[in-house]
């Protein structure tokens, strides 16, 4: 698992469906804005206040939000890395 650069964009343009079954996690439907102002629905990982994304280019996303609100991304391109 490493760190995101800042510069990546977590964006539902780059994500593609997530599916699969993990134990402690579950799929979600998420409701996106994409940048043409549309509700995009793209299923993700939820658990607690952990989200894991699938993105065009192979890499999972993990998001993490902290105590005080701020998220925190880290990315794998083998999803087990981040589960």
């Amino acid at each position: 698992m490493k760190e995101l650069e800042l510069d990546y964009s977590v964006r539902v343009e780059n994500m593609v469906p997530l599916e699969g079954e993990y134990d402690g996690w579950t799929i979600e439907d998420g409701d996106f804005y994409s940048n043409e102002g549309n509700t995009v629905i793209m299923p993700y990982l939820l658990n607690d206040n952990k989200q894991i994304f699938k993105m065009d280019d192979g890499r999972f996303v993990l998001e993490i939000e902290n105590e005080d609100g701020d998220m925190d991304y880290f990315y794998s391109e083998d999803i087990e890395d981040l589960l």
